[in-house]
């Protein structure tokens, strides 16, 4: 009897520890936690098996979008600074993770550096080319997409 009650007071520990440090993480999880007892126990869990299981989460990088140009009329040979948002994380639990990365930034199909973004938000300056055309040009982090388009004008 006293065993009996030393192994339920155990098992009710040990899911109330797990789901305490769950709700300590900076990525909030909701678990569907399971507990199951061995087949061959009886219902006074002698010589039982707790088994906890919680959710695996699959991530999903939300692509950056440029979402502004400045100016909004570039010169050429000018600096031009690119904004956007997106560039971060999602599970499929809830949780974001938004930390610093990096993505290709194209204009016109052609590799014009990096795209930096950090919670929500990416920026980076970039100096247009002294060759490049005047008229509508398109920027996007993805080959043969067009998040933006943008006026080039002469000097």
């Amino acid at each position: 009897m006293l065993s009996n009650l030393l192994k339920i007071a155990v098992a009710i520990w040990t899911v109330t520890f797990m789901l305490a440090m769950q709700s300590c993480a900076t990525t909030i999880i909701q678990p569907t936690t399971m507990i199951t007892l061995s087949p061959h126990v009886s219902p006074a869990l002698d010589n039982s098996t707790l088994f906890v299981e919680t959710p695996q989460c699959a991530e999903k990088t939300i692509l950056p979008t440029v979402t502004d140009v400045q100016p909004s009329q570039a010169l050429l040979g000018s600096e031009i600074t690119i904004i956007g948002k997106g560039g971060y994380i999602q599970d499929s639990c809830g949780g974001f993770n938004e930390s610093a990365r990096t993505f290709k930034l194209y204009l016109d199909n052609e590799s014009v550096g990096d795209l930096l973004c950090y919670i929500n938000h990416c920026e980076v300056k970039i100096e247009l080319a002294d060759t490049i055309a005047s008229g509508l040009h398109y920027l996007s982090t993805q080959k043969d997409i067009c998040d933006f388009e943008f006026q080039v004008v002469p000097k």
